[in-house]
């Protein structure tokens, strides 16, 4: 069960939400909103977690994402590194921390 929560800002804030939203990937306001409530406050663990990794040619990789239709680099280096890993997969499937193998 998810809930909606309604907040009310200035057309200044959201002409600056708008302007972050884009430089970071995201295709609107509400999803930055999201993504910045949960990480001030914490979420639970979903299994997803956020990296950081400098890029030397991120235009690049920016306008392949666009023109492929991926939307950001982010989902593009997403689907990149799962491609990779599907074509070059652990020599021994990782475990959890119960010992079972995890993914089967």
């Amino acid at each position: 069960m998810s809930r909606q929560i309604k907040i009310t800002i200035d057309e200044e804030m959201y002409a600056a939400l708008c302007s972050r939203a884009r430089e970071l990937g995201f295709m609107g306001v509400a999803p930055i909103i999201r993504q910045s409530v949960l990480q001030a406050f914490g979420s639970p663990d979903t299994g997803f977690k956020r990296i950081s990794v400098p890029v030397a040619a991120y235009l690049e990789f920016e306008k392949y994402a666009e023109a492929k239709r991926l939307g950001s680099v982010d989902v593009f280096a997403g689907f990149a590194m799962q491609q990779y890993m599907g074509r070059f997969p652990a020599k021994t499937p990782p475990k959890s921390q119960d010992g079972k193998t995890t993914g089967e």
